[in-house]
C-alpha cells in the first residue's frame, strides 16, 4: 500500500501548503482511493505539485463531516467527474464549535446539490469493494476533553456531538487489515476494538489518522493522564501508528516515548510504503 499525503497541518517541502485539515491519496491493488478533501481551496494545487492525477482517482471516502477534512469537496468533485463518495451520514448535520465558550461557530460541510448524485450513504458496516471496507462505529464513549466544545444542533438546540457521523475505512491487504480514522473522535483504541469485532481473526498491520489530542484553535492539549491511558490501551493491538493532523507535538512525543519505531508522523508532502 501507499499513502501520498496530499494534505496535512505541517509540510517540510517549501513547495506544497500545510493546512489544518487532512487528505491522502491511498493506492492499493490498483485502486486509487482518496481519504478526505482537506480544508477549502487545499487539495486541488498541492495535488498538482505531487504529481496527483485528481480527475483519475477511482473512489473517495470522507471520515466525517468536519470541514477540516471536507472543505475541498466541491472542488473535487468539480475536477472529478466519476468518483463516487462514500460517507457514514448525509451530510446534512449543523456541526460547530464553541468559541470564547459562548459563541458557536459553524464547522460543517457545505455540498452543492448538484453534487448530491455522487454521495453514497452507508448506514451500516458496509464492503465499498471487495477489500475495502466502511465499518460504522459503535456508540461515543470517549473521555477526550477536547471533544466537549463540538457540538451538533437539533430541532434548534446544540448538543454536544455524539460523532455518529465519523467511521472507519479499513483495508485487506496480504491478509492484513490498514485502518484509517482521520480524527479519531471515538478514540483510537475504540476504533481498533470496534474493527476487530469486525474482522476477529486478522492482524491490524497499520492505522493511520489524528488522535485528535490538541485543540487548533486555542492549541490546547488532551490531559496527559487521559493520553497515557489510551497508549496502555492501544499496546494490546501491536500495530504501526501513522499519525499527524490533530494530534499535536505533546501527544506524538508521549507515544513515541512509550511505542518508538512503531509510531510515524505524516506530514504535507510525504509518500509511504507500508
Amino acid at each position: 500500500m501507499e499513502i501520498q499525503v496530499i494534505v496535512e497541518n505541517t509540510s517540510d517541502n517549501n513547495k506544497v501548503k500545510g493546512r489544518h485539515g487532512l487528505s491522502l491519496l491511498i493506492t492499493t491493488n490498483n485502486t486509487s482511493l482518496l481519504y478526505d478533501f482537506g480544508p477549502l481551496n487545499s487539495l486541488q494545487q498541492n495535488a498538482k505539485y505531487l504529481g496527483v492525477q485528481l480527475h483519475n482517482v477511482d473512489i473517495a471516502v470522507l471520515s466525517h463531516n468536519h470541514i477540516d477534512h471536507g472543505g475541498d469537496i466541491n472542488n473535487f468533485c468539480l475536477i472529478n467527474k466519476k468518483a463516487l463518495i462514500h460517507v457514514n451520514t448525509d451530510l446534512s448535520e449543523k456541526l460547530y464549535t464553541k468559541i470564547m465558550s459562548f459563541l458557536y461557530f459553524p464547522v460543517g460541510i457545505k455540498l452543492n446539490s448538484k453534487y448530491r448524485n455522487r454521495i453514497v450513504v452507508h448506514n451500516n458496516s458496509e464492503k465499498i469493494l471487495d477489500y475495502i471496507h466502511l465499518v460504522k462505529l459503535s456508540k461515543y464513549k470517549n473521555k477526550s476533553n477536547l471533544n466537549k466544545d463540538l457540538y451538533i444542533k437539533k430541532n434548534g438546540k446544540y448538543r454536544n456531538d455524539d460523532f455518529q457521523h465519523e467511521s472507519a475505512i479499513v483495508i485487506e491487504e496480504d491478509q492484513e487489515l490498514f485502518v484509517l480514522c482521520a480524527c479519531s473522535h471515538h478514540g483510537v483504541s475504540k476504533i481498533l476494538e470496534d474493527v476487530k469485532h469486525n474482522f476477529p481473526n486478522r492482524k491490524i498491520k497499520a492505522f493511520i489518522g489524528g488522535f485528535h489530542m490538541c485543540n487548533p484553535v486555542n492549541k490546547k492539549n488532551e490531559k496527559e493522564e487521559i493520553i497515557r491511558e489510551e497508549i496502555e490501551a492501544i499496546k494490546k493491538y501491536d500495530t504501526n501508528l501513522y499519525t499527524g493532523h490533530c494530534t499535536g507535538s505533546f501527544a506524538f512525543g508521549l507515544f513515541t516515548e512509550e511505542l518508538g519505531n512503531k509510531v510515524h508522523k505524516l506530514s504535507t508532502g510525504m509518500r509511504i510504503e507500508i
